[in-house]
């Protein structure tokens, strides 16, 4: 498949183009995750926070089919595409940015039934989403520790991520 731009795309909108056309069906992922949201009893009043929303999939199909769906995001360009998505499918929704360490200053503990992180995401935890950067072991752990610690804190009672 080969992919068509009307102009020279930033890394975002490539990204984005990815997900929907080369990585995944995207219908059949979403209902995946559907199917995985009954499991776990995660219903359509349930709080979720995708913690790196990007460019909006799958947060925006869930919230077009009634989910409740907080968004967030530390790169620019992934929030520019989420936001004309969501303009675009009538949603009013906003993708807030900020990096999973600042978390505690934007959201309150145990408010969410359900952390969503989808895909490798998390890896890039201790830094390097599109850029090359070293790696110090014991740092990156501390980051990787300290950043599920945060996450967990959203958590209510029994909450999943």
């Amino acid at each position: 498949m080969k992919l068509k731009f009307d102009k020279e795309p930033i890394f975002a909108e490539l990204w984005d183009a990815c997900l929907y056309n080369l990585l995944y069906d995207s219908e059949k992922y979403v209902d995946e995750i559907l199917r995985l949201l009954d499991d776990k009893e995660i219903i359509k009043k349930s709080k979720i926070i995708d913690v790196s929303a990007g460019t909006g999939f799958p947060a925006l199909e869930l919230i077009e089919k009634g989910y409740d769906v907080d968004c967030m995001d530390a790169m620019d360009d992934e929030i520019e595409v989420f936001t004309e998505k969501a303009k675009k499918k009538g949603l009013k929704i906003k993708c807030k940015k900020l990096t999973w360490l600042e978390i505690p200053k934007h959201y309150k503990k145990e408010d969410y039934n359900l952390v969503f992180c989808r895909g490798n995401s998390f890896i890039y935890a201790a830094g390097g989403w599109n850029k090359s950067q070293g790696v110090d072991k014991k740092k990156s752990l501390e980051i990787y520790e300290k950043t599920l610690k945060i996450f967990y804190d959203l958590l209510e009672e029994g909450g999943i991520l």
